[in-house]
């Protein structure tokens, strides 16, 4: 997902939550509307 991103020259932020196992994406849609993208395990 990271890479399609970059690829495309689109924004985001990167988290994690080790806890859980999870990696979060955040960007942003064209309209401006915050994307919340969710993955767990590696």
């Amino acid at each position: 997902m990271i890479a399609a991103l970059a690829t495309m020259a689109i924004d985001c932020r990167l988290n994690r939550v080790d806890a859980i196992g999870l990696r979060q994406v955040f960007t942003a849609d064209p309209n401006g509307v915050l994307l919340e993208l969710n993955f767990f395990g590696d």
